[in-house]
């Protein structure tokens, strides 16, 4: 390894070292504390919203991982980020294989870099957008599949960078074994060039050129601005700020806010803004990732975190009931699971509507929620309980998919990179080696396994019958647990990123 690598690789170690001995235990229920807030406007320059950000954290936060280690480290990934033009090209993807694979073996992540050993080929980059990060992007129209990037279109651009404003279509094919899979079909250019796969090399920088927008896209826009912040950021500044310590719903809500306040507040600092790691590492500088924010939050919608309103809206609900879409079969178990274990503990507390409309910390905790995102409502409790479904499924199931699996799939540069620069052989597109290894490192600075879904989340219940509900909700996913199992069992390629037992309780890292 170069000395610029292994320098990465002790980062990442002590990163991840500190990362594990943070989420031992379970973090206090805390004190209601008033979160302070300021407008996006001020904090991210964004005039085209009136949405507040959280800016303060509670003085109870007793996160192990000390926040400034925290800042430390991935600001040290930053300094470490190459500043001259004396970088080096990988020269091949045996290569880049050899030496990533090189790396993960220091930091103990194994001698595997991406999910399938047949990464290169079509029927991997198909199924990446399936069983992949990219599945929640997924879209059906008329008779095609699509991932749409054209939110990136237009975009000032980094120097030595292409523009990434694509369209990628797919569409479902029988096999050899009449068994239905996601086969390529075109990839729409921002410059209007079409590529398919009789292409030859054109159509294999076309896929990078595809994989780098759809990852941008998915980092800033279904990532951070959508999950990190209008949800997780938002549910937690509205329970922290209104809901007293012994409230029911607090209790209900604290295994979903854990650490997320103190986790944005160090996503603002070293992530966004005029040196984040989103400028330098992805192709936009921070003016274009600013008015891509501000795009993203035009066009947010909250039900795309109610799974089968958002599968009827991407027209994707025959396709998840065939069995051809793994993340929407999967999803579903334990919306429906989820789904059950939230009305079920309003109704505990709840008998009737009116118990709910006459609790005034609840009130003032839907108002305080929607300064920061739109769409929470408490009319009743059918509202209340599919909007808190949808908050929670969002910084459990959709993470994982938008954020938890980042490290195993956006990292390789002959695969799903991060940029893309001009050139007509992929050796020369992808990014330098250098670029890709700041991009591993701000990665794996930012991918902990935090505290699972399936911990001990009962122990923080208000009550008897608080506690009973949790209890048989967590026997529920583990029983999710081995019918996935079941299910990939049977499956050509396995699906294993929405087991329960593996997901995480809320948006910490």
């Amino acid at each position: 390894m170069s000395l610029r690598t292994r320098l990465y690789a002790k980062l990442m170690i002590a990163g991840k070292a500190g990362a594990s001995r943070a989420f031992e235990r379970l973090p206090p229920v805390g004190d209601q504390h008033a979160v302070k807030t300021a407008p996006m406007a001020e904090i991210w320059g964004l005039r085209a919203t009136d949405l507040v950000v959280a800016t303060g954290l509670p003085s109870w936060d007793a996160h192990p991982f000390r926040e400034n280690a925290g800042v430390s480290v991935v600001k040290g990934l930053q300094r470490l980020l190459p500043n001259d033009e004396r970088w080096t090209r990988w020269g091949s993807r045996a290569a880049a294989d050899h030496e990533l694979a090189e790396v993960l073996g220091a930091v103990g992540r194994g001698q595997t870099f991406t999910p399938w050993p047949d990464y290169a080929t079509d029927a991997a980059f198909a199924r990446a957008l399936v069983q992949g990060p990219m599945a929640p992007l997924l879209e059906h129209r008329g008779d095609e599949f699509v991932v749409d990037c054209r939110i990136l279109a237009g975009l000032e651009r980094h120097p030595g960078t292409v523009p990434l404003g694509v369209v990628v279509v797919l569409a479902f094919r029988a096999d050899a074994t009449g068994a239905r899979t996601p086969q390529l079909v075109r990839i729409e250019l921002e410059d209007g060039t079409v590529r398919t796969p009789a292409d030859g090399e054109a159509w294999q920088i076309a896929k990078l050129i595809a994989a780098a927008g759809m990852q941008t896209w998915l980092v800033v826009g279904p990532h951070l601005v959508y999950t990190h912040f209008l949800n997780a950021g938002a549910l937690a500044t509205a329970a922290v700020s209104e809901l007293p310590n012994d409230h029911a719903v607090r209790r209900l809500l604290t295994p979903h806010i854990a650490g997320t306040l103190r986790v944005n507040d160090r996503a603002g600092k070293t992530l966004l803004g005029p040196h984040g790691n989103v400028q330098a590492v992805y192709s936009f500088p921070w003016p274009s990732v600013q008015q891509l924010i501000a795009r993203a939050i035009a066009q947010y919608d909250p039900t795309r975190f109610d799974l089968p309103m958002d599968l009827e809206r991407r027209g994707l609900t025959d396709l998840c009931a065939s069995g051809d879409y793994p993340y929407g079969a999967d999803a579903l178990l334990i919306w429906n699971a989820l789904h059950v274990y939230v009305r079920e503990y309003l109704c505990v507390y709840y008998p009737t509507d009116a118990d709910l409309s006459a609790d005034s910390h609840i009130q003032r905790f839907v108002a305080t929620f929607c300064r920061s995102s739109p769409g929470l409502r408490a009319d009743s409790l059918t509202d209340l309980a599919r909007a808190l479904t949808a908050r929670i499924f969002a910084v459990t199931v959709h993470h994982k998919l938008v954020g938890g699996i980042s490290l195993e799939f956006l990292t390789h540069p002959y695969f799903l990179p991060h940029r893309v620069g001009p050139g007509e052989r992929v050796d020369d597109v992808v990014p330098f080696r250098e670029q890709t290894e700041a991009n591993l490192a701000a990665k794996f600075g930012t991918t902990y396994r935090s505290w699972g879904l399936t911990a001990d989340w009962p122990s923080v219940a208000l009550d008897e019958n608080g506690r009973a509900v949790m209890q048989a909700f967590q026997d529920e996913l583990r029983a999710i647990s081995e019918h996935i199992d079941a299910r990939n069992s049977r499956r050509a390629v396995p699906f294993p990123h929405l087991r329960p037992t593996e997901l995480e309780s809320s948006v910490a890292v």
